[in-house]
């Protein structure tokens, strides 16, 4: 009981000092293209990190590199476990298989490498812009190798704004670019479980010591809602900025569905 509110009492003090530091923050909500809260700034463009995992994991789907949310399982350095993790954040990224759903769920960036050898850049690039992703990718062109920490440099050159991952979610839920059998999947491999009063939540999230992504959708019966949380301070968080951007998203959509604010007028399409 004591280590429960310990708990709360911690993630309630990170609240407060993102809502009173945060440099950059955005909380998005979207139903179709209609915004229904804007808060902050949502249409710089910021560096994109593991949220590059989304479009990675469709296109994965769609050329069958993925075939399942639980296959294939991979290990680190080509199917060997790494034996001497330093500690349990090491054990969990290298010292087990991963599958789609837990590369999602944890952000590992050497899974990622397997599928890029396996796609290859110019079908990436190619799948990129026929699933229409938004973000600015361009720097995969000048790049002369796949991996994506070693080479490729993705997670530093990729940027997209909090208005363009939600719009491209939207997008793919509608599945006007993908097939039926890769949304399934990838729904899979986002569902993070129940939010509140029915509603199911989907979320895919990536951060550092100063910065947080929390993008996804949430959905009850026929009611269908995308968002992203961004939060991003000049100074340190004391966890993984990608802990609290799930908490905070977390906390603001209960809010905004329990307030009922979801079925209310949207503002103008944009």
């Amino acid at each position: 009981m004591f280590k429960s509110l310990l708990r709360v009492l911690f993630f309630y003090f990170i609240f407060i000092n993102a809502a009173i530091s945060d440099k950059a923050a955005c909380f998005l909500v979207m139903e179709g293209d209609k915004i229904i809260t804007e808060d902050g700034d949502c249409r710089t463009r910021r560096p994109a990190m593991q949220t590059f995992f989304i479009p990675l994991s469709i296109i994965g789907y769609e050329t069958s590199v993925l075939t399942s949310d639980s296959a294939p399982k991979l290990y680190y350095n080509d199917g060997k476990a790494k034996k001497e993790c330093v500690d349990d954040k090491e054990v969990q990224m290298f010292g087990h298989a991963h599958s789609p759903k837990s590369w999602l769920k944890t952000g590992v960036v050497w899974y990622a490498d397997a599928l890029f050898e396996k796609i290859t850049k110019a079908k990436l690039v190619a799948s990129l812009k026929s699933i229409e992703y938004p973000g600015n990718y361009s720097a995969l062109n000048s790049q002369s190798g796949y991996k994506l920490h070693q080479k490729l440099g993705a997670i530093d050159s990729i940027e997209i704004s909090p208005l363009e991952q939600c719009k491209f979610l939207s997008a793919i839920q509608s599945q006007r670019k993908i097939s039926e059998k890769t949304f399934k999947a990838f729904e899979l491999i986002a569902k993070r479980g129940k939010l509140y009063q029915g509603w199911d939540m989907y979320a895919f999230s990536s951060g550092s010591e100063a910065i947080g992504w929390n993008v996804g959708w949430i959905k009850k019966k026929d009611k269908l809602l995308f968002y992203v949380e961004y939060i991003q301070d000049s100074d340190t968080y004391p966890i993984d900025g990608s802990v609290i951007a799930y908490h905070i998203a977390k906390t603001n959509l209960i809010k905004l569905v329990g307030l009922n604010k979801a079925c209310l007028t949207s503002k103008d399409n944009v």
